[in-house]
């Protein structure tokens, strides 16, 4: 090391966040940012992630009100949304630790 050369100090309560740009990001003029733990945020696929939920937790309460659901004359079972729930619901969850890697 150069004679006079001081490490920079670290300091464990500063928050350091980059923007950088991708070139198929920049084409779109969308930023990623990285957290101080160096991962990626995924905005996109996180309210992806929360749309699904909520359209999960929709069925769930049309499933406990019992709510009854008529598209063109044909009531659509409750069944349908037992499988919405579960399908929304796996999709959120996975969409969810996506975005946290």
């Amino acid at each position: 090391m150069p004679l006079g050369y001081r490490a920079p100090e670290r300091l464990p309560f500063v928050r350091i966040e980059r923007s950088f740009r991708s070139p198929a990001v920049a084409a779109h003029g969308i930023e990623e940012t990285v957290s101080r733990t160096g991962q990626r945020m995924k905005p996109f696929t996180t309210i992806a992630a929360i749309l699904l939920a909520l359209m999960a937790l929709a069925h769930l309460y049309r499933l406990v009100r019992h709510i009854d659901i008529v598209l063109g004359g044909w009531l659509v079972p409750q069944w349908v949304s037992i499988v919405a729930v579960i399908v929304a619901g796996g999709l959120a969850i996975m969409l969810w630790r996506e975005s946290r890697r």
